[in-house]
């Protein structure tokens, strides 16, 4: 019975421990328009930790008249070497997101899950990151996407479908990489890009997958 209790008082200190490294950090916002159509929220202030385990529980910034974080369309973030993941919470806020941008920051990667919950996003900005693989399935959760920016990340593979399924993208920018140095910036050249990237282009052996016909 002793064990048993010890045991138990053990796994509590676990989950605790666990539990509070998770840091808990506040977005400070600075609201406005842009060109009097779209409602933003520009990041002015985020301290995060070198944890990555981060958990932002809270916007603050001043809204204008008769605005809420339900009207934000554009959310930007910029100059954070601390941010090493993709803060996917910000869709617990910001529900009706069109435009992300997200650059000069440490993020190495792009999922499907950290685009998951934005159905409405148009265009993403992600310039000046570390990002190194975009897989298959990455933007699955986003046909409405119209603009890709991944300039000057380290990407050195992207898979060959990654982009082939996006129908209304007319902007692919994936200058400044290793392994692709291009700017398509209307569908016809976009289709181009996509084509190489499609016949294995920017493929690296050690993650190349082998598809069934």
């Amino acid at each position: 019975m002793k064990s048993s209790s010890s045991f138990a008082f053990l796994l509590c200190c676990v989950i605790i421990l666990k539990f509070s490294s998770i840091k808990s950090e506040i977005i400070e916002c600075k609201f406005n328009y842009h060109l009097e159509y779209r409602y933003d929220c520009v990041v002015k202030n985020i301290k995060l930790s070198t944890d990555d385990n981060v958990d932002i529980k809270k916007i603050e910034g001043k809204h204008w008249r008769g605005k809420t974080d339900d009207d934000v369309e554009y959310f930007e973030i910029s100059n954070v070497p601390d941010l090493k993941t993709f803060p996917r919470v910000i869709n617990n806020f910001f529900k009706n997101l069109t435009q992300i941008e997200i650059q000069y920051t440490n993020i190495s990667e792009i999922t499907s899950e950290d685009l998951k919950n934005f159905s409405k996003l148009k265009v993403l900005f992600l310039n000046f990151n570390q990002i190194e693989i975009i897989k298959e399935d990455t933007f699955k959760f986003n046909p409405k996407l119209e603009q890709i920016y991944l300039m000057y990340n380290k990407i050195r593979h992207i898979d060959p479908r990654t982009f082939s399924e996006l129908k209304n993208l007319e902007i692919l920018i994936l200058v400044g990489n290793t392994c692709l140095f291009e700017w398509a910036d209307n569908r016809s050249n976009v289709l181009q890009v996509v084509k190489q990237i499609e016949k294995g282009f920017c493929l690296f052996d050690e993650f190349t997958t082998t598809s069934t016909p």
